[in-house]
């Protein structure tokens, strides 16, 4: 990974640490869409859907302070989850050579029990 774009990406999750909030749109846009200058805190507890959570160790985007943090905030977490693997990061979700054991299996697990469709589907 290229070095700049990693800086940026460190200084782009540092944007959201504490927090999750609403776009924001900088701060005139922020007036015009929220009558203030910064987005205010998005409410989780109002999300009404089914929440499976899986998260990692080393995961440069979401430390697992931020993401227990959040998790504690909604009222519909069915599932949650921390890839048990030390060095596991963000990108590892779509890239890591044993995904199917450390994440796929377990996601499969937590679809098929909330899922009411028929079906066998196996990786």
């Amino acid at each position: 990974m290229d070095k700049k774009l990693l800086q940026q990406s460190f200084k782009h999750r540092q944007k959201f640490s504490d927090s999750f909030k609403e776009y924001d749109y900088g701060i005139e846009g922020n007036l015009l869409h929220y009558g203030k200058s910064v987005p205010p805190k998005y409410d989780v507890s109002k999300i009404t859907a089914p929440v499976a959570a899986y998260y990692a160790q080393n995961d440069f985007f979401a430390s697992i302070k931020d993401v227990e943090k959040l998790l504690s905030e909604m009222t519909n977490v069915i599932e949650q989850h921390l890839v048990d693997y030390e060095l596991f990061n963000h990108l590892d979700f779509i890239s890591a050579k044993d995904i199917k054991d450390l994440f796929y299996d377990r996601l499969l697990e937590t679809i098929h029990k909330y899922d009411n469709c028929d079906y066998n589907y196996k990786l």
